[in-house]
């Protein structure tokens, strides 16, 4: 696995593990009152527990010995062992907001009929976001947490800095270049438009990215 949550404010400890007898499983272990919550998957994982540690959230690939650290992006309840698909398509990346109500996820453009919401039945094709040429399109799609439901706010290039280093470490980054504003109603990224890279804040209630500064990574306080 890529990395480990642990909430100090919420007795949740989240991972994932290589167990002889049950195979590869995330699990999200309560060390309030020692009751674990695992679900098996296939491949390697890579997840983030939400800020107010309801939510564990998760990506892993569909295919058994797969390494590429993208797929599938679905929730796990911390305290019933819930699942929730939220992408049947792969996800590359994923952000929770500060107030743990959204992620915000980066996807490969998706397959022309292509769905943003798990619940309409989709077999996604093989997507990486590896540089072959040119970089790769994404499509900036936010879910809800509570209900499932997502959109799709744009679609950008990434900058080469963006996604050769914080695309592949981003659950590591995620508390120390923070992609939300502080009060949860926009994103910050660098995009690369016409052979030149700049910085724009993405409203999530509508509205169009506005220009910030020329860049090629971003990150917004926290104060």
């Amino acid at each position: 696995f890529s990395d480990t949550g642990y909430f100090q404010r919420r007795p949740f400890l989240a991972y994932a593990e290589e167990a002889a007898t049950r195979g590869s499983q995330v699990v999200v272990d309560n060390r309030q009152d020692g009751i674990n919550q695992t679900q098996p998957h296939e491949g390697q994982s890579i997840l983030s527990l939400s800020p107010n540690a309801d939510w564990l959230a998760y990506i892993s690939p569909e295919t058994p010995g797969e390494t590429e650290f993208i797929g599938p992006l679905r929730l796990m309840n911390s305290a019933t062992g819930e699942i929730r698909l939220l992408s049947r398509n792969p996800v590359a990346t994923f952000f929770w907001s500060p107030d743990g109500r959204y992620l915000a996820a980066l996807l490969p453009i998706l397959p022309v009929g292509g769905d943003i919401n798990a619940a309409i039945s989709h077999k996604a094709t093989t997507a990486k976001t590896t540089i072959q040429g040119s970089l790769p399109q994404l499509d900036l799609v936010l879910f809800e947490a509570a209900s499932g439901e997502g959109r799709r706010l744009l679609t950008f290039t990434p900058t080469l800095t963006f996604l050769s280093q914080l695309m592949p470490f981003f659950d590591q980054y995620a508390l120390s270049h923070r992609i939300w504003s502080p009060n949860n109603d926009a994103l910050v990224l660098p995009m690369l438009e016409d052979g030149r890279s700049y910085i724009y804040i993405v409203p999530i209630h509508g509205g169009d990215k506005r220009f910030l500064a020329e860049g090629s990574m971003a990150a917004w306080s926290q104060q």
